[in-house]
């Protein structure tokens, strides 16, 4: 609490000198407002209809958002790599889903966007490319 306003905070912990992990002289301690974050995150969420979250090592989530405010839950997805993609229908609406794990901690970092606008933005660049094909076949 810090001036009568509650935060949310993440503690990010290195060693220090950085090289020396068996053998520290210290720890450094950063504190990220998880607001900070989500606003970070925001544009991305409300402008792709999506959400993202980050989770744990447990899978716990740490810090989450979605355009929509609802909640997120980590066990209707199952990353099977480290990192990759996948297509999953939720509530009658196909996301997609990219995810990557960090080899330092084992958080997992999510981020969902609609498939209808990732479908848009194909067919908008599609459309682009045959524009500027006609445009420089008529041109010669």
């Amino acid at each position: 609490m810090l001036g009568g306003k509650q935060y949310v905070m993440l503690v990010y912990a290195q060693s220090i000198p950085i090289e020396s992990l068996n053998q520290p002289m210290g720890n450094i301690f950063i504190y990220i407002d998880e607001e900070e974050i989500k606003k970070l995150l925001q544009p991305f969420v409300e402008e792709n209809r999506g959400w993202a979250y980050i989770s744990d090592d447990n899978g716990n989530i740490i810090s989450s958002i979605s355009y929509d405010g609802g909640s997120i839950n980590p066990d209707l997805i199952s990353p099977v790599n480290q990192e990759g993609y996948i297509e999953q229908a939720f509530a009658d609406k196909k996301m997609f889903i990219m995810y990557t794990r960090s080899s330092y901690n084992n958080w997992t970092y999510v981020v969902a966007t609609s498939s209808n606008v990732i479908q848009n933005k194909v067919k908008y660049i599609q459309r682009l490319s045959w524009g500027v094909a006609i445009a420089v076949f008529l041109t010669g």
